[in-house]
């Protein structure tokens, strides 16, 4: 409430002279409702301070939101996908050098085709030549016996290790015991749909 600055009388409303002794109030009132102004912005009547840090500080500066680098993400994915299915696909026409092989088993009876078969060790890497199944490799006679010839037995598998297509292959002689036979480019057969992996195991032999 706004009073008259000479006799003290309290100014109603928005009057611009005293009711009591008839000076101007004008300015009383002006001023009074700038003070009211200013409490209704700050009700505490506290002064609002900046936040505070120690002596010889600085406020830090605004944190930078992190951008993630989706587009090299993305590039690095794209090139191992088609790295991948690149040797997937070359794998299936071309054939795959993997080499499998069979292991003599010791004590097996050596006067039994299936003891003499035991005796033998193979070594073999495929390849798909034109959609036939070719194996290079080596044939180890490790029996007392001169060998005419072994039958082996080649084993197409999927990538899951079952079994797509069994060929047999004959391997010619003769060959003495202990001596070992190179061959070449042997026709197994025709290469399955799905066949990631062949395995040949010698499972009879012809003694001279």
């Amino acid at each position: 409430m706004a009073f008259c600055p000479k006799c003290g009388n309290p100014i109603v409303g928005e009057e611009r002279f005293c009711a009591q002794c008839g000076s101007d109030v004008s300015g009383a009132a002006a001023a009074t409702a700038g003070q009211s102004a200013g409490q209704s912005a700050n009700p505490s009547g506290v002064p609002s301070q900046p936040a505070a840090y120690p002596p010889g500080a600085t406020a830090p500066p605004p944190t930078a939101p992190l951008r993630q680098k989706k587009g090299t993400t993305r590039v690095v994915a794209a090139v191992a996908i088609v790295v991948l299915a690149g040797a997937y696909f070359y794998n299936r026409l071309h054939g795959r050098a993997s080499p499998t092989g069979t292991q003599p088993i010791p004590g097996a009876a050596s006067n039994t085709p299936s003891g003499l078969a035991a005796q033998q060790w193979l070594s073999v890497q495929w390849q798909n030549e034109g959609g036939t199944v070719m194996i290079t490799g080596a044939w180890t006679n490790n029996s007392a016996f001169t060998l005419a010839s072994a039958t082996a037995e080649c084993d197409q598998t999927d990538s899951g290790g079952n079994l797509v297509t069994k060929n047999d292959v004959t391997l010619k002689g003769p060959l003495a015991p202990n001596a070992v036979d190179n061959f070449t480019r042997v026709r197994v057969g025709a290469l399955s749909p799905g066949t990631t992996a062949i395995n040949c195991v010698i499972v009879n032999v012809t003694r001279e």
